[in-house]
């Protein structure tokens, strides 16, 4: 179940669409081996996988999957079988382009010295607050931009 819940997380954090199913691999020992065996119906019906394939080796898996991990096994999923890599990219671009929008209005208001002057301080923290948490989110569209881009090529 921990690794089913992994391969759920990683799905939703990627935007796939719950009915898309897509081939797993999922590395392990000898003894996780046998239990993901066991298990093979829960990760087609509760993980949406198309197939499961349980090796010992990463070198047997898609070089373009991504991973979800737990205690026992870690589980790998094509990249190209849970998303549009075009659509990702166009649809990050914009969120990208969006936050940085954000990043600029903060940072206006902050470099503006009425507003600093004149503006409770709590407004300040606020708006403070809203500029880093933009620039974190903004930092992590970046890396997953970069990421796509070379996942593009």
């Amino acid at each position: 179940m921990e690794l089913i819940r992994a391969i759920r997380n990683v799905r939703v954090e990627m935007n796939v669409p719950a009915a898309r199913r897509t081939e797993l691999y999922i590395v392990t020992d000898p003894d996780g081996a046998r239990r993901a065996e066991e298990a093979r119906d829960y990760f087609i019906k509760l993980a949406y996988a198309s197939s499961v394939t349980v090796v010992a080796d990463r070198a047997a898996v898609p070089s373009d999957s991504v991973s979800a991990v737990s205690r026992f096994a870690e589980a790998f999923m094509p990249l190209s079988q849970l998303i549009d890599i075009g659509k990702e990219l166009e649809r990050v671009s914009r969120e990208a382009e969006r936050t940085n929008a954000e990043v600029a209005r903060a940072q206006g208001k902050l470099s503006n010295a009425k507003f600093i002057e004149k503006a409770p301080e709590d407004v300040v923290e606020a708006e403070r607050k809203k500029l880093a948490a933009a620039l974190e989110v903004l930092d992590k569209l970046n890396s997953r931009l970069d990421e796509l881009r070379r996942m593009a090529k």
